[in-house]
């Protein structure tokens, strides 16, 4: 892989949802008075940020014809919005940001829009049957445990 493409493609995205907050929010902090409870948003958006780092290594590493539904796309069918919703949801605590807390908003909104009208019904188009029963047994969010097989019997 060339150094510009691995850029692009896994550093760009997470380092783009880490720092461009910084300068969104910077003078928008302290507005909730949510005092103490900033340390809350370190954690979240750590692990936003490596769900976001460890799906894009995922999704880069396998055969994107097939659909993908193994290691984090196991408890996630859309890790890579999920990892960028909770470094939003992060930055609410961090900077204690009222406008942290709109743009979190309009963000989550705007990507369920994506992916329930754009995004899922084109993956079913490509992949079908594969697909729908990935999305059975996987939410589109968060998945705490996998159902068991269904029996064909």
């Amino acid at each position: 892989m060339k150094i510009l493409d691995l850029f692009i493609r896994r550093i760009l995205p997470p380092t783009v949802w880490l720092i461009v907050p910084i300068y969104i929010f910077n003078k928008d902090v302290n507005t909730l008075g949510l005092g103490n409870l900033k340390y809350i948003g370190y954690p979240i958006l750590i692990i936003g940020l490596l769900i976001s780092v460890i799906s894009l290594w995922h999704w880069d590493s396998k055969n994107t014809s097939t659909v993908i539904d193994d290691g984090i796309y196991k408890y996630s069918r859309h890790p890579q919005w999920l990892g960028a919703v909770l470094i939003l949801f992060g930055d609410i605590f961090i900077f204690n940001s009222f406008k942290a807390l709109i743009i979190t908003i309009i963000a989550f909104i705007v990507f369920k829009i994506l992916i329930i009208f754009i995004e899922e019904p084109n993956l079913k188009k490509i992949f079908g049957d594969k697909y729908t029963d990935y999305c059975k047994n996987t939410n589109r969010w968060i998945t705490f445990r996998k159902s068991s097989p269904k029996s064909t019997s």
